[in-house]
This record gives structure tokens, sequence and C-alpha cells, in this order.
């Protein structure tokens, strides 16, 4: 796997991980790749380019690992560094009395539905949110979607990349909103990742482990 240094790596802002990771945590990208490789082809050749871009000149936040949809996967920091991937600003909401009320709006009814119990921060035997941090616990995996629209299918190759690199980890697999439903749900839909994508992941997920969260 070609490897490249995270601006947050870069600049030395990464703490090293205390302990081994507890669970991987898949997100998407989200548009912007696309865009900014549709935008200006010349610049940046493909959607990972663009996203290596991003990664290690623009912003320090990033995951360990991004995955086009042509199947390539580059490695943006070590496993042994917490990758800023997951924000931990809504941890104090996610204790018992706060989640207690929160789960039952109608923004979180699909976390509600998903996970019938408990509350992000008791996911993995309440491992990813500990020291108020899900960064300091999981490994974080990018997902750039389809130039076809950021709703589609991921591709077949996509899938095995993905389905490849779960199975090294071996680890138990939520996705960003899962971790933090606060900051990624929108009118009721979990967005980071959509519907369509949560499916192909719990797909891939039965076939490893069993399920989500497993």
């Amino acid at each position: 796997m070609r490897e490249v240094q995270s601006l947050g790596a870069k600049r030395g802002v990464l703490k090293a991980r205390a302990m081994p990771p507890k669970a991987v945590v898949v997100h998407t990208t989200g548009w912007g790749p696309n865009r900014r490789h549709l935008e200006n082809p010349k610049k940046y050749a493909t959607p990972l380019d663009a996203a290596i871009h991003v990664y290690t000149r623009v912003m320090e936040e990033s995951a360990h690992i991004v995955i086009d949809q042509e199947g390539n996967a580059v490695r943006t920091n070590p496993d042994s560094l917490c990758a800023w991937h997951v924000g931990s600003k809504n941890h104090r909401l996610y204790n018992t009395k706060s989640w207690t009320y929160l789960r039952h709006r109608p923004k979180f009814l699909w976390w509600s539905r998903r996970w019938s119990w408990g509350s992000p921060r008791d996911l993995v035997e309440g491992w990813v949110w500990n020291n108020k941090s899900p960064n300091s616990n999981t490994i974080g995996i990018e997902v750039i979607p389809s130039l076809e629209g950021p709703r589609k299918p991921w591709s077949a190759k996509c899938l095995a990349k993905l389905e490849e690199i779960l199975k090294q980890y071996d680890l138990p697999v939520l996705t960003h909103s899962d971790v933090d439903p606060i900051s990624r749900s929108k009118n009721g839909v979990e967005w980071d990742v959509n519907p369509v994508h949560r499916k192909q992941l719990e797909e891939i997920t039965a076939r490893l482990r069993g399920g989500m969260g497993k």
C-alpha cells in the first residue's frame, strides 16, 4: 500500500496511540475529492490525488487509510498515531441522561432502531469513547464516493479492497454516524455513511465477523 504523511503528522499534532485500537470506523470523504478532480483534472488526475492533496497539504484531519472506487488504497497515517477522523466535542451528550432524551428525537430515530440499547458510549463494550475520544481507540478508513454520484453504490473493486483491509484488522466495524450520530445525522437519516453504503458494509461485516459492531 502506498504511504504518504498527513498534514497532522507533519505538524506533530497527532498523539501516539496508548493502547491497541478497538474498532474500525468507516467514513465517506464526501464529494470534495471528486469536485476537485472534475474542476481541475490537470492538477488532480484522479479523485484519490485530490484527496491526498487535501490530507497532506490542506487539513490536519484525516483517517489512516483512504480508498477510491478503483480499489486503490493509500495510507495517510500509521496505526500508531491517533488520526483525527472523529470529533470528540459531543462526548458529554452521550452520557446516559442526555442520550436517553436525545435518542427519541426524530433526527436520531435511525440510530435507536439500529442500536436498541445504550448510547454511542456503549459501542464495543464502551471502548470507542474511552477517554472521551474515539480517535484514541479506533482506526479510520475514508472511502471516496463514485463519480456517478455520492449516493451511488460503491464499486466492486472498492468493496473488495475495503473487505481485504477490514479482514486484516479483524476488529469490530462501525460508521462515523454510529459513533457520533449528533454530527452525522440529517432529517432522521445517517449520512456518514448513507444507508446505501451501510447495506454494502453490512454484507462485508456479515462475512467477516457476523455483523456490524461485532
